[in-house]
């Protein structure tokens, strides 16, 4: 819940540092906690965070996939 984005940060590196190890290794983690909090440490002008205000996904399996599409196009900018 305390996982915040830095400035300069990519989407990628954000998720990876905390929210995969968290979900993978609590099995009874609830989903849509996890994917709110993440939204919630998203900078307020984050393109994907607003992405995520418009629809927000129930299981992190949709967050995944969301975020690899997300940060491919970060990585080609």
């Amino acid at each position: 819940m305390a996982l915040n984005i830095s400035e300069g940060e990519s989407l990628r590196a954000y998720y990876t540092k905390g929210y995969y190890e968290v979900f993978n290794h609590i099995p009874a983690c609830n989903q849509e906690l996890v994917v709110v909090s993440f939204k919630n440490g998203l900078d307020d002008e984050c393109s994907f965070r607003k992405s995520l205000a418009r629809t927000l996904p129930k299981r992190m399996e949709e967050i995944m996939a969301w975020i690899e599409k997300y940060a491919r196009v970060e990585e080609d900018t």
